[in-house]
C-alpha cells in the first residue's frame, strides 16, 4: 500500500542478495511469499487483479494442478471473474513467463485464447463430452488452436515499462542498471538520503522521470512537476520556470 516503502524494501533485498521474483501464476499466492532463499511477488499486488480473481486462480490451480499455457489458463479459470484486463496485466508483469512463451506473443494471442476458453467452458456447461474429457484430462491437453502469432519480442525497455505499469515497480531489472558506474561517480547520494538531508544545499542525484505534468504560473510562465525515481525510492520534483526553460 506504500509504493515508496516497497521500493526501499526491494532495494534492501538487492543489497542483501535476496532475489525478489516477479509474480507467477503457478507459484505466487495472494501476498508476498518466501520461496526458498527468494521472495515471490503476490498476485494481489498486480494492478487490475482483485482478490476475487486471485481466489479463482488459486482454486483452479489447487484443484487441477499448474497451468501449462495461456490457453490452458483461459480454459480452466472462470472468465467472468478473471477478465481480459486481469489476464493482460498478468502477462505484462511476467506472471506467465514460466510457460516459456514470450510476453509479446501471449498478448498477441490473448483475444483468441479467451475466445477458445469461453467456447470450451460453454461446452462443459452444456455437458458436451469430447475425447480430452474422456481421457480424464479436461482442459489441459494441447489443442490445435493453441497457436501464438509470430511477433517481435519486446525489448527489455518495453518489458520494464510494462512491469512498472502493472506492478508500480521494476522487478526483473531497472532502467538505471546500465548506468550504475556513472551514477555512482556523479551523484552525491540516493533519493532517500536526499529526503533525510536537513540543511539546504546543492546535491546531485540521478533517476528516471515519470508522471511529468506541465503547468503555467499565474503569470503564464511554464513549469513542470514530475516524479524522479532511482533504485531506492522516489521524490516529487518541481522545475520552476527558470529551471524548466534551461531543460527543454
Amino acid at each position: 500500500g506504500d509504493t515508496d516503502k516497497v521500493i526501499k524494501n526491494l532495494a534492501e533485498c538487492r543489497d542483501k542478495d535476496i532475489e525478489v521474483l516477479a509474480p507467477d501464476i503457478n507459484e505466487s499466492r495472494s501476498d508476498f511469499t518466501p520461496v526458498g532463499e527468494k521472495i515471490r511477488f503476490g498476485l494481489a499486488a498486480v494492478k487490475n487483479v482483485g482478490e476475487k480473481a486471485v481466489e479463482v486462480i488459486l482454486q483452479s490451480r489447487e484443484r487441477d494442478g499448474p497451468f501449462e499455457s495461456l490457453f490452458d489458463f483461459c480454459r480452466r479459470v472462470d472468465l467472468t471473474a478473471v477478465n481480459r484486463r486481469v489476464i493482460e496485466s498478468l502477462i505484462k508483469c511476467g506472471a506467465f513467463d514460466s510457460t516459456q512463451v514470450s510476453r509479446a506473443r501471449m498478448i498477441a494471442a490473448l483475444d483468441e485464447a479467451i475466445r477458445t476458453g469461453q467456447a470450451y467452458q460453454r461446452d462443459q456447461q452444456s455437458n458436451q463430452i469430447d475425447i480430452f474429457t474422456m481421457l480424464g484430462n479436461p482442459g489441459k491437453a494441447k489443442r490445435s488452436g493453441d497457436l501464438y502469432p509470430q511477433v517481435e519480442a519486446w525489448t527489455q525497455q518495453q518489458s520494464l515499462a510494462f512491469e512498472k505499469e502493472t506492478l508500480g515497480f521494476y522487478i526483473t531489472g531497472h532502467p538505471l542498471d546500465k548506468y550504475d558506474r556513472i551514477i555512482k561517480k556523479i551523484t552525491s547520494g540516493t533519493l532517500p538520503t536526499l529526503k533525510e538531508k536537513a540543511a539546504p544545499g546543492q546535491v546531485k542525484v540521478a533517476g528516471v522521470v515519470s508522471a511529468l505534468k506541465l503547468r503555467n504560473t499565474k503569470k503564464g510562465e511554464r513549469y513542470g512537476s514530475f516524479n524522479l525515481e532511482d533504485k531506492t525510492g522516489f521524490i516529487e520534483v518541481i522545475a520552476w520556470p527558470d529551471t524548466y526553460r534551461k531543460c527543454i
